[in-house]
């Protein structure tokens, strides 16, 4: 949960430069928001099945 909380905060820091600095911030965002995905997304499923594997 923490990491999801820091992550959302990064995004809103990358925004906030993208939006007042340099277009090229908004890379950081794109990349920033693929990690927020799989984290949020992915990668919980990935350690049930993970879990699932090692209790059989």
């Amino acid at each position: 949960m923490l990491g999801i909380v820091s992550a959302l905060f990064v995004l809103g820091v990358l925004v906030n430069l993208a939006v007042q600095a340099s277009p090229w911030w908004w890379l950081g965002v794109a990349v920033d928001a693929g990690l927020l995905a799989h984290g949020w997304f992915v990668h919980p499923r990935r350690l049930r099945r993970r879990a699932d594997l090692l209790r059989q």
